[in-house]
């Protein structure tokens, strides 16, 4: 067995012209915090909810890790997040995440994402996002998603098709 045959997320791929969406192997992991290293945003305003990259790099390095390792670990029917890898050619670009909870009674997900700075303002957020719309909508039934967006912007609310179904437990 390998270990896409054992947890077939590995094999998710979404592709767009120049972008890859696809489910990180502990080898893509690094990269992933490199790109945080570097930054994703203004320090001096805080998208997020939970002001993550504040913490210290070694701190932030660690718990990025457990992080991943934890939504691999706590995966259920009933909840799970799947955050995926974003690149362009071999560089990676940052993080596209869509999170259920009760799918099948709510049909609602989740949805956030982040971009190193050097990538923003580039069309590829939007392309990221884009995609992954797309892959759900391939799908035949009709979840509403909600997507979170900072203070001071305004909330969308979008009714888009199909999350892909989630591994038994």
């Amino acid at each position: 067995m390998t270990l896409e045959q054992d947890w077939p997320l590995f094999q998710l791929r979404i592709e767009t012209p120049r972008l890859v969406l696809s489910y990180p192997t502990d080898a893509d992991l690094d990269a992933l915090n490199a790109v945080v290293d570097r930054g994703i945003h203004d320090p001096n305003v805080m998208p997020f909810a939970v002001p993550w990259t504040d913490d210290p790099p070694d701190v932030r390095r660690q718990r990025s890790l457990q992080f991943w390792w934890g939504t691999r670990a706590s995966w259920k029917p009933t909840r799970w997040n799947l955050t995926l890898m974003v690149t362009q050619g071999t560089q990676v670009l940052g993080a596209q995440d869509l999170r259920g909870t009760d799918f099948a009674t709510t049909r609602q997900v989740a949805t956030g994402s982040w971009l190193g700075q050097s990538h923003q303002g580039q069309g590829i957020g939007k392309e990221m996002r884009a995609a992954e719309r797309s892959a759900r909508r391939s799908r035949t039934t009709r979840p509403r998603c909600v997507s979170p967006v900072p203070s001071g912007m305004s909330k969308t609310e979008t009714t888009w098709s199909r999350v892909a179904a989630a591994p038994r437990a």
